[in-house]
């Protein structure tokens, strides 16, 4: 009986332990790691798992384990963690997708849990685009948007470079002009390369159409609304490149086509840089040339969230901030993988300045950045999204106005709400 009694207080005990609150030491007096749900992968992983052990390393009082979810699951994953309770005490985000993450479970505000954050390292675009009603709801890590690469193999003695290989064609008509000179002279080559039809193909038309002073997209009931005159010249530009041969469709890696050296220019996204760099020693990477004038280009930040749970656990949201800090500081080394630092004090860092990286540096303070709203998932963001599909059809000639364009993907955006 009492040998009974012993083995039942020793499994109590054990049951007691593993149940424990989360955040508290484990028996064996070792912290619990914060648990930092993320979404990058391949190349981008690589370079998240190093940031992140190098923490672990310098900063043993302050564990992480990060836990990769696949991106095209993540905000599922997130709204269902949201419903069980069952959230990461940290968490990386979009920054665009911070207003649809409220519909479904609230963001602790940074300042609640470290009222002295220092807001002042980052630019003031940067720190707008994660406020929501007065609050900045995450600590920004990362500027990331749509850039051109080019081989200068491809492209020299044309029009589009100089005798160095430097980029001069900087108005669409020039740009038209030497993407014909490349086909005449390498016939089996695309000029140009853009993902389509794909979420990518959008972020190329809004870089456009921002740089024509395009401003409006979608409405407070989620629906699109477009300045007509921009959008329609933004859309004439991308389908005179199509028709005339310049550039594949149908297809979906950009990426692959400039490694397989089967075309000349990409407009594609900074997170290749690293990729691109590793295969074709004779690419060039700049942002977005100003074709229209304006020298803005699509882009977005991945940002640091704190999600708030049912159970408040005020010393692991200290430690999550701390964390947050840390990677912010050392954004350094995630420039290895395209991505601007946030911080402007790493962006003007010799550590980062000498990365050729820092070529993408101009996209922190020159990026357009969808709109805030709660509908952004359904409407635009998520992949092969209504106005995705929408921007396929008026190229492909399925509809042949903007205005028509912008009501069938309505249509589609009412049916999902």
């Amino acid at each position: 009986m009492k040998k009974n009694l012993i083995i039942f207080l020793l499994v109590l005990s054990v049951f007691a332990v593993s149940c424990g609150k989360k955040g508290e030491a484990t028996s064996t007096g070792k912290i619990e790691p914060l648990e930092y749900w993320t979404f990058f992968s391949g190349g981008d992983g690589e370079f998240m798992t190093e940031l992140v052990n190098k923490h672990n390393e310098q900063n043993p009082e302050n564990p992480v384990k990060p836990i990769i979810i696949d991106w095209g699951t993540y905000y599922t994953k997130l709204s269902t963690a949201y419903l069980g309770g069952e959230l990461p005490d940290i968490g990386t985000a979009h920054q665009h997708m911070l207003s649809s993450i409220l519909t479904f479970g609230d963001l602790i505000p940074i300042d609640s849990i470290e009222p002295n954050f220092d807001w002042s390292q980052y630019p003031n675009i940067t720190v707008d685009n994660i406020t929501i009603d007065g609050s900045p709801l995450a600590v920004p890590f990362d500027t990331h948007g749509f850039v051109m690469y080019y081989n200068t193999d491809l492209v020299s003695g044309t029009s589009l470079v100089d005798a160095d290989g430097n980029w001069i064609a900087d108005t669409w008509e020039q740009f038209e002009i030497g993407l014909g000179e490349v086909k005449a002279k390498y016939p089996d080559v695309y000029p140009l390369t853009m993902n389509n039809p794909d979420t990518a193909f959008q972020w190329v038309w809004y870089s456009l159409y921002n740089q024509l002073g395009g401003k409006k997209l979608i409405t407070e009931d989620g629906l699109l609304e477009v300045d007509i005159e921009p959008a329609k010249k933004a859309l004439d530009a991308l389908k005179s490149v199509y028709d005339k041969g310049y550039s594949p469709k149908g297809h979906m890696s950009s990426l692959d086509f400039m490694k397989e050296g089967k075309a000349a220019v990409a407009f594609e996204g900074v997170w290749v840089a690293g990729a691109l760099r590793q295969t074709l020693p004779n690419v060039k990477a700049i942002t977005m040339p100003a074709f229209f004038g304006k020298d803005v280009a699509w882009g977005t930040g991945h940002v640091l969230i704190i999600p708030q749970g049912k159970n408040i656990d005020e010393a692991k949201q200290k430690r999550a901030v701390a964390f947050a800090q840390w990677m912010v500081e050392n954004g350094a080394l995630w420039a290895n993988a395209g991505h601007v630092p946030a911080s402007s004090v790493v962006q003007n860092s010799e550590e980062y300045k000498s990365n050729p990286n820092s070529v993408f540096q101009p996209l922190a303070v020159n990026v357009v950045a969808w709109p805030k709203s709660k509908y952004l998932d359904i409407a635009i963001a998520g992949q092969l999204s209504p106005l995705a599909n929408s921007l396929d059809q008026y190229l492909n000639g399925s509809v042949a106005t903007v205005e028509e364009m912008i009501e069938k993907a309505n249509e589609e955006i009412s049916y999902k709400k």
